[in-house]
């Protein structure tokens, strides 16, 4: 499967290939080019190509009046493999009051939803989504910003309280572009 998904992308000559899911670009950046080769294009995560869209003003975002108080949700994948941590939150704390999970970055609370977890664990993983959503709500977050869909769909899914509105970085961007 890597040597022939590497060769159908290489086929379309891209320069990058982007991903949103981070555990997708765990695989194709690290581990297809150690069962295949390297490939003739670089695998970026999204939030590096925002910050850097971002950063350059090919985007721009803006806080608005009311800034909205958000909290970041590291991705496991993401950080432990390849310990991006500061994009996503430099990007946040563009358009929002950037708040943090107790856990984050490399001590991260896992949401409960990747490796198994949620179908083999079911009650555990729903009850460590469930309390990070409350803790997302004791500290005021008015949204949750995930890099990870897997993230947002377990988390959003797992309590039965209500919870700030669960969304990827480019959902939070989509939302906040100027001009």
């Amino acid at each position: 499967m890597a040597k022939s998904n590497t060769l159908l992308f290489e086929s379309y000559e891209p320069e990058f290939l982007v991903t949103e899911c981070p555990s997708c670009y765990d695989v194709f950046k690290s581990v297809y080019p150690k069962l295949f080769r390297k490939p003739n294009y670089k695998v970026i995560h999204i939030s590096e190509l925002l910050k850097e869209l971002l950063d350059s003003g090919k985007l721009k975002v803006g806080k608005g009046e009311c800034a909205k108080k958000i909290i970041y949700k590291d991705p496991c994948p993401l950080v432990r493999r390849h310990g991006i941590t500061e994009e996503p939150r430099q990007i946040v704390a563009q358009y929002a009051e950037l708040l943090e999970f107790d856990s984050n970055r490399m001590e991260l609370l896992c949401c409960g939803a990747p490796a198994g977890v949620k179908p083999l664990f079911p009650n555990i993983a729903n009850r460590i989504a469930e309390m990070l959503n409350s803790e997302a709500a004791v500290k005021g977050a008015d949204e949750i910003a995930v890099s990870c869909v897997f993230c947002m769909y377990h988390m959003g899914g797992a309590s039965k309280e209500k919870t700030p509105l669960i969304r990827t970085l480019s959902q939070e961007i989509k939302e906040h572009l100027k001009g």
